[in-house]
C-alpha cells in the first residue's frame, strides 16, 4: 500500500510544482506587462510636456534613450494603435508628438495601453524593454521593479513603501537638525522606492524652493552662471528652483493623473519663484487637464492673465462662472476679472492699431486707424470707470492719463500721476516704475540710484559667464 500511496504523492507533488511554476510565469507575464504599461505612460508623459529637443540640458540628455525606445514601440505597435490626425498630436508650444505620447494624456485610453502592453504581438519589443531595463539604460524605468523572477529584489519590493515612509522620516529629521544638504539625495532616493509617493514629491519641492532659500540673496543677472543641467543662467538660488522643477517633473511623469504635482509646479516654482509665465501657463493646463479641485483653474486664468493671454483668461472666468454660478467666487470675483480682462483686451488691441499708425502714410488710412484706436480707448477707458475705486482700475485708469499728459508733451506731469498709479495699485508697480524710468531716460530727467541700478541690470542682459555663443544676446532665459 505504502508504494502505490508514495507514487501517488510523488505525482501530485510534481504537479503543484508544475501549476506552480506555471503560476509564477503566469505572475511574471503580468507584472511584465504592468511594468512596461507604466513605463509607456511615464515616456510618454515626458514627451508631451518636457521634451523639447530644441533646448538641450542635462534632463533631455538623460531621457533621450527612453524617448528613443518609445518611438521605437511606436513603430512595432503599427496597426494596433488608432490613427489619430497630425494636427491633433500638436502640443500647446508648436511640437507635434507621436501617436503614443499623444494617448497618454487621456485616462480614457489607459485601457487601450495596458491591452497594448500586454499584446502578444509586442512580445519582442516588450523582452527588449525588459533587458533594458535590466542595464538600468531607460531613466523612466530605474523608479520601477522591472526585474522579473524570484530574487531577493522582488522579495524586498513588498517593502519599498515601508522603506520609503522610513526614509522620508529620516528627511523629516535633517530638516529640523538643519542639515539641509543631506536632505536631497534622500529625498531622491525616496521617490525611488516609491515613484507614487505624492506627498514626497510635494513637500520636498516645497522645502527646498521655499525654505531652503528663504535666507539667500537672488543673484545678480552678471554673477550668475551657465548650468548646462537647467539650461539657463543660475546662482544658487536659482539652482535650488530649478531642481524643485525637476523634482516635480519627475513625479508628474510617474503620476500623470494626479492634479497637485503640476498645479504645485506652475503656481509655486514656475510663478511665484521664476516669474515663468508661459511655462506656469503649461503646466496648470495639465493640471486642469485630470480631474482637480474647484479652485486650480483659478490660477490658470490668473497666469494667463499675466502672460499676456487676455482672451484665453476671460474665457476660463466666464466658464468658471457658469460651472459654479453661486459661489462666491463664481459670483464676485470672476466677474471682476472678466472685466480686468475685457479692459486689457481693449488697450491690446488699441496698442496694435497705434502700431500700425506708425507705419501708415495714406492721410485716409491713417484717419480711420486714429478713430479705431480711440474707439477702442473709449472702450477699454469705460470698463475701468466701471470698476471704481478698485486698485486694479485705477492704476490702469491713472496709466490712460500719464499717456494724454505725454502725448501733450507734459512729461513731468505724467511722471507725477504714473508715480501715484504705481502706489495705488500693486499690479502697477513694475510697469509705472519701467514708464517712469524710460521717460526720465528720454527726456533727460535725473534718475534716483535704485533707476540707475535698474538701467544697469537691464544693460547687462541676462548674458551670464559660460552661455553657449549661440544663445547670447538674446536678452532672454531658456526656462
Amino acid at each position: 500500500m505504502k508504494r502505490p500511496m508514495n507514487l501517488i504523492l510523488a505525482v501530485l507533488l510534481l504537479v503543484a510544482g508544475t501549476l506552480g511554476t506555471l503560476q509564477g510565469r503566469h505572475i511574471d507575464s503580468i507584472r511584465e506587462g504592468q511594468v512596461f504599461y507604466e513605463w509607456i505612460i511615464a515616456a510618454g508623459t515626458h514627451v508631451r510636456l518636457f521634451d523639447d529637443e530644441k533646448v538641450r540640458t542635462k534632463r533631455t540628455v538623460e531621457y533621450a534613450n527612453d524617448v528613443a525606445f518609445l518611438k521605437e514601440v511606436e513603430k512595432a505597435a503599427t496597426g494596433l494603435l488608432p490613427d489619430v490626425p497630425r494636427e491633433e498630436r500638436v502640443m500647446d508650444d508648436g511640437r507635434t508628438v507621436g501617436t503614443l505620447a499623444y494617448l497618454t494624456a487621456s485616462d480614457e485610453n489607459y485601457d487601450l495601453l495596458f491591452k497594448l502592453a500586454r499584446n502578444g504581438a509586442l512580445d519582442g519589443v516588450r523582452k527588449d524593454f525588459l533587458a533594458r531595463a535590466r542595464d538600468q539604460k531607460l531613466k523612466l524605468a530605474q523608479y520601477e521593479g522591472y526585474v522579473s523572477g524570484a530574487n531577493i529584489f522582488n522579495l524586498f519590493f513588498g517593502f519599498r513603501q515601508l522603506a520609503a515612509n522610513f526614509i522620508w522620516l529620516e528627511v523629516d529629521r535633517l530638516w529640523h537638525e538643519g542639515t539641509v544638504h543631506l536632505m536631497v539625495p534622500l529625498m531622491e532616493s525616496c521617490v525611488l522606492l516609491d515613484p507614487h509617493f505624492i506627498d514626497a514629491y510635494l513637500l520636498g519641492a516645497w522645502h527646498v524652493a521655499y525654505n531652503v532659500t528663504a535666507k539667500l540673496d537672488d543673484t545678480p543677472e552678471n554673477l550668475k552662471v551657465w548650468s548646462d543641467e537647467y539650461g539657463t543662467c543660475v546662482g544658487e538660488k536659482e539652482s535650488f528652483y530649478y531642481w524643485a522643477a525637476e523634482f516635480l517633473q519627475s513625479g508628474i511623469e510617474h503620476n500623470p493623473r494626479n492634479y497637485k504635482l503640476p498645479f504645485d509646479l506652475g503656481f509655486a516654482i514656475y510663478k511665484n519663484k521664476l516669474n515663468d509665465y508661459p511655462n506656469a501657463v503649461a503646466a496648470l493646463k495639465t493640471a486642469v487637464s485630470v480631474p482637480h479641485e474647484v479652485w486650480v483653474p483659478r490660477q490658470l486664468y490668473i497666469v494667463e492673465e499675466l502672460n499676456g493671454q487676455f482672451e484665453e483668461a476671460r474665457a476660463g472666468w466666464i466658464d468658471y462662472m457658469k460651472r459654479y454660478p453661486n459661489s462666491a467666487t463664481g459670483s464676485s470675483v470672476a466677474p471682476r476679472f472678466v472685466r480686468r480682462n475685457e479692459g486689457r483686451i481693449a488697450e491690446k488691441r488699441m496698442l496694435e492699431v497705434l502700431q500700425a499708425l506708425d507705419k501708415a502714410t495714406d492721410p485716409d488710412e491713417r484717419a480711420k486707424l486714429q478713430a479705431e484706436a480711440d474707439k477702442y480707448r473709449a472702450e477699454a477707458l469705460k470698463i475701468w470707470e466701471s470698476m471704481g475705486d478698485e486698485p486694479y482700475a485705477v492704476g490702469r485708469r491713472l496709466r490712460m492719463k500719464a499717456q494724454d499728459l505725454i502725448r501733450e508733451n507734459k512729461i513731468r506731469d505724467a511722471i507725477g500721476v504714473l508715480e501715484k498709479a504705481r502706489w495705488e495699485s500693486n499690479d502697477f508697480w513694475d510697469e509705472g516704475s519701467e514708464m517712469i524710468i524710460r521717460l526720465k531716460q528720454k527726456h533727460g530727467l535725473n534718475l534716483s540710484l535704485s533707476e540707475k541700478m535698474w538701467i544697469l541690470r537691464q544693460e547687462g542682459g541676462t548674458d551670464c559667464r559660460g552661455m553657449p555663443p549661440e544663445l547670447r544676446g538674446r536678452n532672454k532665459r531658456r526656462n
